[in-house]
């Protein structure tokens, strides 16, 4: 598997319930505004209205697949939870990745958390 750069990410498509499927034809401009190409003819601008960008965290799961904000990771050796903590991941003010889930407790993402991904936050709620 390749491994992703830092500034990775995939857009959520609000209209569609999907995720883009090509998102090298998706680019976000120096001023943060995301467009995609449209076969090389017209910018399209993509707001928040109508998707939603969801950035490579730089950490992977158990599977080595890349999480990304937005995911549903299930973690097993999170201190204080015996068996498992599910959560969804998203990025703090603090530019830290954070997990949140049982009770709206939050924690730190590190590298020596076992996790694997189950699903995205879109899962519940778009379907």
């Amino acid at each position: 598997m390749t491994k992703l750069n830092r500034g990775a990410f995939r857009v959520w498509d609000k209209k569609n319930k999907k995720y883009l499927e090509n998102n090298r034809s998706v680019f976000i401009g120096m001023d943060g505004i995301l467009f995609r190409d449209n076969n090389g003819y017209l910018l399209e601008v993509l707001t928040p209205q109508v998707c939603i960008v969801e950035y490579f965290t730089g950490f992977y799961d158990c599977n080595d697949q890349p999480i990304f904000e937005g995911d549903m990771v299930l973690f097993t050796n999170v201190k204080d939870y015996s068996d498992y903590f599910k959560a969804s991941i998203y990025k703090h003010p603090t530019g830290c990745w954070c997990a949140t889930g049982i009770a709206n407790n939050l924690f730190g993402l590190h590298r020596d958390m076992r996790s694997k991904i189950v699903g995205t936050i879109h899962d519940a709620t778009d379907k």
